[in-house]
Formats: C-alpha cells, sequence, structure tokens
C-alpha cells in the first residue's frame, strides 16, 4: 500500500474520482490476482496449509486465554485515544487544499477550489457530506457500522480483494470455460451471492465516490497524482503487490484490518501488525530513496 498510495478498496475510490494512476494501480492488481491464481496449486499444497493450521480464525482470546471483553474494551479505548491524538495535533484536513472543517459539523469551501489561489475566500458554513472531504472518524464509524446489516443479511463481514477474484472467474470463464474450470480456486470463486455481494460493494464505492465528487462540486477539479505517486510503474508494481499479498494473506486492509481485527481473529491481528510495520518501513525506504533512485523518484 506504502508503493501503491491505495489498498483493494481504496483504489475504487480512486477510480470513482479519476485520480491520477488509479488505472494504472488496478492493472497491476488485476496482474496481482492473475499470478496468486496460476500459483495458487503450489501455495496451497507447499504454504497455506501452515498458515491455516497455525492461524486462521483462530481467536486471540482463545489464544492467550484472557476473556475477549478485557481484551476488546481496553483496545477499543487504546485505538480511540490514538485517533484523538492524531486529530489534535495532525488534523486529518491539513494537506487538503479545497476545504477547511472546523468541529464536528461546520465545513467550509474555497470559492476558487484551492486554498493555494490569490483570489480565494471561503464560503461556508456547510453541511459535513457537502464537504470535498469528510472527517475520517465518522467515515470510520460507517464502516464498521455496516457490519451489522452485512452480518444480518449476508452471514459474512466486510471484505475487498475476493471481488477481485470473483470478477476475474468470471470474465475467464465468459472467455475460456475450458481454462477456468482447470482452477478449483476460480470455480469456487465464480458463483453465489457469497462471491457477488463484494462485487457490488466495490462497484458502489466506484458511484459513491462519483456522487461524492458532484455533491461536493469537485468531479471536475483537477486532480494532482498523490505526494509521490506519479510514478506508473511504481503504481503498477504497487497493484500487484496489495493484491497478491491479499490473496496470500487470505484478506486485504478490509478484511483483515477492519473485520477480522474487530473480531480478534489471531491471524488478522498478525497481519495488520506486520500490514503498519511493512507500509512504514516501506514509507521510510521511499522517502530515502525517493530523489536517488529512478524508480520511486518523483519527477
Amino acid at each position: 500500500m506504502a508503493v501503491a498510495g491505495a489498498c483493494p478498496g481504496t483504489v475504487m475510490v480512486q477510480i470513482g474520482t479519476g485520480l491520477p494512476y488509479s488505472g494504472v494501480v488496478f492493472a497491476g492488481g488485476v496482474t496481482g490476482c492473475l499470478a496468486y491464481i496460476i500459483l495458487e496449486p503450489v501455495l496451497s499444497q507447499h504454504l497455506l496449509p501452515i498458515w491455516t493450521l497455525n492461524c486462521q480464525k483462530q481467536c486471540l482470546s482463545k489464544w492467550s486465554g484472557i476473556s475477549r471483553w478485557k481484551i476488546a474494551v481496553p483496545l477499543a479505548f487504546s485505538l480511540a485515544a490514538i485517533v484523538v491524538t492524531l486529530e489534535v495535533f495532525l488534523p486529518y484536513d491539513i494537506d487538503y487544499p479545497y476545504s477547511e472543517c472546523h468541529g464536528y459539523s461546520e465545513c467550509y469551501r474555497y470559492t476558487a477550489g484551492n486554498s493555494t489561489q490569490s483570489t480565494n475566500e471561503l464560503v461556508g458554513p456547510i453541511p459535513v457530506y457537502l464537504a470535498p472531504t469528510w472527517p475520517p472518524y465518522w467515515t470510520g464509524i460507517g464502516i464498521g457500522l455496516l457490519q451489522i446489516p452485512l452480518v444480518i443479511v449476508m452471514q459474512d463481514t466486510i471484505g475487498s480483494s475476493s471481488a477481485w477474484i470473483a470478477s476475474i472467474a468470471n470474465v475467464v470463464y465468459l472467455i475460456a470455460p475450458s481454462l477456468a474450470k482447470k482452477s478449483n480456486y476460480l470455480m469456487r470463486s465464480k458463483d453465489g451471492m457469497g462471491n457477488y455481494w463484494q462485487v457490488i460493494y466495490l462497484a458502489s464505492a466506484i458511484i459513491g465516490a462519483m456522487l461524492s465528487d458532484l455533491s461536493s462540486n469537485t468531479l471536475t477539479n483537477p486532480k494532482p497524482p498523490i505526494d509521490g505517486f506519479n510514478n506508473p510503474v511504481r503504481s503498477f508494481f504497487g497493484g500487484f503487490l496489495i493484491l497478491f499479498g491479499a490473496r496470500l494473506a487470505g484478506g486485504c486492509t478490509s478484511g483483515h484490518g477492519v473485520s477480522g481485527f474487530g473480531l480478534l481473529y489471531t491471524s488478522s491481528v498478525i497481519a495488520v501488525a506486520f500490514m503498519f510495520s511493512g507500509g512504514i518501513f516501506t514509507a521510510f525506504a521511499i522517502d530515502s530513496f525517493s530523489y536517488g533512485g529512478s524508480f520511486f523518484r518523483v519527477p
């Protein structure tokens, strides 16, 4: 994610808003999925059984012998304290040039569309849902609450990367059914609402991102690449890594980070720990080599 600037779910949001190079990340992700599909028989035979035996869907409370509530409640308060601290010292909209938000519900929009322009002023207040950026604590709560209807209706939890495999499985089956039938992994991912709902979820993310841009009058605003993410080779390679890695780990930042971590699955806690530590290390490495190597260099 530190290389691509996205995860399997947020790249769809970036596509919906027309962010430069999001299509390149998407192409890299598709390639990563195809690579995993090809290698899956070997991986499932030699690597995945060990992972499944030791970690998969085993609750941290069962592994540690500590009550679930004794882990979940202090962890929730600790994470909330981190969010509050970050918001106090590093407000979420500090680097965003199109609007300013104050408090929990009052936002203002720049008339010229960009705070760096000289002929500009703030107008408002406007509702938060019409602001170019929404407070991440509210959107985070919304994503968490989305688990409730998913569990009730689909008996499932939030995830994104499986939708990629389900989509590719159906495309491959449509183009070359005999080839698709050679892969048990593809055929398991092809049919059923258990596979389709994530596809609908990610397609809705694209539509939702476009509607959000429309409601905040930023759809036609020029969107420069995310700082540092304007190298197509890096974007493609990053897309490859996030999807190949997500399928190898059995989940992405949504599946492991939101759902599995919330359920205190041991595998998800381990995965999230390595996601953050790997992301921090990679970000520092990129920052160190940005001006010294062509792969990470910002033109």
